[in-house]
């Protein structure tokens, strides 16, 4: 039974948090999302770390090539550096991109509703016709920078399952706190959710004992 990998810790005041990604070292900025939540800010090694990119994508790449994964579907957001270079050490020619807005207009959008932990803003996510069209009847693998309480991923999820597509891994960089491995337990179990680094979750409060709390139960559940 696999054993789920869960950081919370009590918000003191820090700055800045350490983790690793692979064999790298890397710290963070605390940012807060909520009244007595804060995450780890990847940007960095999203945007700017060429190495971190590089040795996330051949780790992904690694743990993807088993599935024999048709395309990866990824939103226009952090993790689109790493899945195209992904996506090109797995030999695929093309990427699918999920969007927030698309403009101009196409003459065929699906869309799904989502909320973003780092924004707290409810929004869309979506696809047009051509994208749908290099989903339909592939072996897709999800694939973001962060899961946290999953809602980009189920938006994919959603979008996928609307383009016919055959969803066969869900997978991202960091994996944050314990609600990831509750939403998508039966792919946890069956070792098609994956990820490279595991983010500290800091709260406080109630917020602080309600995650622990939620640990608890996670830890639990894959005990049995």
């Amino acid at each position: 039974m696999p054993t789920p990998e869960i950081d919370i810790r009590h918000y003191n005041g820090q700055a800045t948090a350490t983790f690793h990604i692979g064999q790298l070292e890397r710290t963070g900025r605390v940012d807060q999302v909520e009244p007595e939540l804060w995450i780890v800010g990847n940007d960095p090694e999203c945007f700017n770390d060429i190495r971190c990119i590089e040795q996330t994508a051949e780790k992904m790449a690694e743990l993807l090539r088993p599935h024999e994964v048709d395309c990866l579907f990824a939103p226009a957001t952090r993790s689109l550096m790493t899945a195209f270079r992904t996506a090109e050490l797995l030999g695929h020619e093309q990427i699918a991109i999920a969007r927030k807005d698309i403009s101009p207009a196409p003459p065929e959008i699906v869309r799904v509703e989502m909320t973003s932990i780092t924004s707290g803003r409810t929004g869309e996510l979506m696809i047009d016709g051509e994208t749908r069209d290099i989903l339909e009847g592939k072996k897709v693998a999800l694939f973001d920078d962060v899961i946290s309480r999953g809602d980009t991923m189920n938006a994919l999820k959603e979008l996928a399952g609307r383009a016919n597509a055959n969803i066969v891994a869900i997978s991202t960089v960091g994996i944050e706190g314990a609600a990831p491995y509750r939403v998508f337990q039966e792919e946890f179990r069956h070792g098609s959710l994956m990820y490279v680094a595991v983010l500290p979750l800091f709260a406080s409060g109630p917020t602080y004992e309600s995650l622990m709390e939620e640990k608890r139960l996670v830890e639990e559940i894959f005990r049995m």
